[in-house]
């Protein structure tokens, strides 16, 4: 027999079911896409003691949909830092089709910056042309690196 009390109790745990989930999509669909962190770290006390310093850009999970606003924004975000190097760490974009925005997103990175990059899960999973990916990547003095591409280097 279900009491009022044991109803209360259901009804509790599944209004907070509810709301966690609400809450979880939000972050992943609205959050944490459009989170941009910036971390400094000094590796070398010595060396950075001397007005040397040397900036690595690191871009991660950037699962590029399209050429937006936001992705305007990471690569002005990006220019500013004047890093030395930036890399890709994978999962730049998650469909063959972005393909577009995302060479459009690496025109606006400083072209005399040094590139590197990496495939992620989702450029695998997409079935990415890597021929067409390696020729993006090399138009903005990026390299891939991966075996594919460096065994087809001059192809």
């Amino acid at each position: 027999m279900v009491t009022k009390k044991n109803k209360r109790k259901r009804l509790f745990i599944l209004l907070a079911t509810t709301v966690s989930f609400c809450l979880l999509i939000l972050y992943a669909f609205i959050i944490e896409p459009n989170r941009f962190v910036v971390t400094r770290h000094q590796l070398n006390q010595q060396f950075a003691s001397n007005n040397n310093s040397f900036k690595i850009v690191q871009i991660s999970d950037l699962h590029l949909k399209k050429f937006n606003n936001r992705a305007q924004h990471i690569a002005e975000q990006v220019n500013k830092l004047n890093p030395n190097v930036v890399v890709f760490t994978g999962d730049s974009i998650d469909k063959v089709e972005q393909l577009d925005g995302f060479d459009r997103f690496l025109s606006l990175l400083n072209k005399q910056t040094a590139k590197y990059a990496i495939m992620g899960n989702w450029e695998y999973w997409a079935g990415v042309d890597l021929k067409r990916l390696t020729k993006i990547y090399a138009t903005y003095n990026c390299r891939l690196l991966s075996r594919w591409a460096e065994e087809n280097r001059n192809v």
